[in-house]
């Protein structure tokens, strides 16, 4: 954790403050259930779903969701993240190393509450033309988490040109729909 990414904020948030020391947060597979269900932010069980996928494969570990400042979505402030969809984070960032081995700013949260409301709200209208299967899903996540990151074209290359990669992502999604299966989601 490190407050040198300042410079990779998107300007739509340049006046939030840096914190240094944020805190570790940890939310159980029941718990995140929970939330998820009694929310009134997603009615489609697609969008329950895969808020559950994108907190999976954003920060599931050690069969637990843990991330800091309670961001179990993993939203980076590198983007502008459209709608509404902002006034559920606090004014202020923390820095940490990405998987590229780059540090980004990402949103701190007050709640698991705020954090879920966020992912559902994004996934609302989206969600419901997705099927409940790994593939789906992860066409979802991969082409729409941040900000049509990808296209459908550019996911159906990663496919072949990342094999590996890929293959461990349907895996994580299957876990993810497994659980929230045992959960009572689905």
């Amino acid at each position: 954790i490190t407050s040198n990414c300042s410079d990779k904020i998107n300007s739509k948030y340049s006046k939030y403050i840096p914190n240094a020391a944020p805190t570790q947060t940890y939310l159980s597979v029941s718990d995140a259930i929970k939330f998820i269900d009694i929310s009134l932010y997603a009615t489609s069980t697609q969008a329950r779903v895969l808020t559950f996928v994108t907190m999976y494969l954003e920060s599931f570990s050690n069969n637990q969701f843990t991330k800091f400042n309670y961001n179990y979505g993993g939203a980076k402030l590198d983007i502008s993240w459209p709608g509404n969809l902002s006034s559920f984070f606090l004014n202020e960032y923390y820095c940490n190393m990405n998987s590229d081995g780059n540090q980004y700013p990402y949103a701190s949260f007050n709640s698991e509450k705020e954090s879920i409301g966020m992912i559902l709200s994004k996934w609302d209208k989206i969600a419901p033309g997705y099927q409940l299967n790994s593939e789906s899903l992860l066409l979802a996540w991969m082409t729409n988490w941040y900000n049509n990151s990808m296209t459908k074209a550019d996911y159906d290359k990663y496919k072949i040109s990342h094999p590996n990669e890929y293959s461990n992502l349907i895996t994580k999604v299957e876990s993810a729909i497994n659980l929230a299966n045992i959960g009572g989601m689905i």
